[in-house]
């Protein structure tokens, strides 16, 4: 029985595995997912039994099933959007979070109360390391109020801990005409320490905009 189990577990696992492959490639979601018998009754399948003649024998369902690659889905997009985080991002720290990085300084229980920009994703063009895992700057606070910025606690943290909030500005393509083309400028934000705003301005510069540093 138990080899039975364990083969049914590596089945099962493929399986979810296969499916979220295929939810991702073609844009569905669990909901999109039905067994033979569901199809069958829906009209668009012919009369078998399958997986419902072995999934029960190991506590199992279709509805277990789909909660299974939904839990997948989901983890995949989180590992996407961690990946994904740059200087520019607003991000908060996850509830469960007990320190910045391994090994690394506590979080204190008000610094969870509020958003924050990172400020920097590297360091001399490499991913910043700490306690084995990349890091990005937390150099900017966002009250969850109003939005408002104010003066970050400049930390490091672990791409783990966090989750993406809002990603970075985006400019629209499309240009206006020439006759009613009209200018706007927009700070992306304000840092204590000058190599924190030539960070991110340099950063901003490679992805064509014309970024420039004042001093206040």
């Amino acid at each position: 029985m138990k080899k039975n189990e364990a083969y049914f577990r590596a089945a099962w696992k493929n399986a979810v595995a296969l499916c979220v492959f295929l939810c991702r490639e073609y844009g569905l979601t669990e909901k999109d997912i039905i067994g033979h018998a569901e199809g069958h009754r829906q009209g668009i399948a012919s009369n078998h039994a399958d997986p419902m003649h072995w999934f029960p024998k190991h506590g199992e369902s279709m509805d277990t099933f789909r909660a299974a690659v939904k839990k997948a889905l989901n983890n995949a997009k989180a590992v996407e959007d961690k990946d994904d985080l740059e200087a520019g991002d607003i991000v908060e720290i996850k509830a469960s979070a007990k320190r910045y990085y391994q090994n690394g300084p506590i979080i204190p229980n008000w610094v969870k109360w509020n958003y924050h920009l990172i400020t920097q994703d590297k360091s001399g063009n490499r991913p910043v390391i700490k306690g084995g895992k990349e890091c990005v700057l937390l150099g900017r606070t966002i009250l969850k109020n109003n939005m408002a910025e104010k003066d970050g606690i400049m930390t490091w943290a672990d791409k783990d801990i966090l989750d993406l909030v809002s990603k970075g500005v985006e400019v629209n393509p499309e240009p206006e005409s020439k006759t009613t083309q009209k200018f706007y400028r927009v700070q992306v934000g304000a840092f204590g320490k000058k190599e924190n705003a030539e960070a991110l301005m340099n950063r901003l510069k490679k992805a064509g905009f014309d970024a420039y540093m004042k001093y206040d």
